[in-house]
């Protein structure tokens, strides 16, 4: 079991959203990314670290639930990133993404 900071079992919430669940694009996440980055990112290229592609931040795979966000690569399905809600905000758990692209001045 590996929980973070906030006492979410991160693993829990990769379990109950798996690759075969019913998923939107990363462009439904839009708002809460834009609460996390501070600025509009769908647009912005993610690289995946498991097999490299490259997709803009709207076309990853988001799978939702109530205690949160499990973010996939759309050419793998590996979990880029984790993002739980709790009671202060959100913890934010970076796993396969390698890289986001952010132009100047988005």
């Amino acid at each position: 079991m590996r929980n973070n900071s906030e006492g979410i079992n991160v693993e829990d919430l990769r379990r109950d959203m798996r690759e075969d669940d019913y998923h939107l694009d990363g462009n439904a996440s839009g708002g809460l990314l834009r609460e996390i980055f501070g600025r509009e990112v769908t647009p912005e290229p993610a690289t995946c670290g498991a097999c490299g592609s490259t997709n803009p931040m709207g076309g990853l795979m988001v799978h939702r639930n109530a205690m949160g966000d499990v973010v996939r690569c759309p050419g793998c399905a590996a979990v880029l990133f984790v993002v739980a809600h709790t009671w202060g905000g959100y913890v934010v758990t970076f796993d396969r993404l390698r890289s986001l692209r952010l132009a100047d001045g988005s």
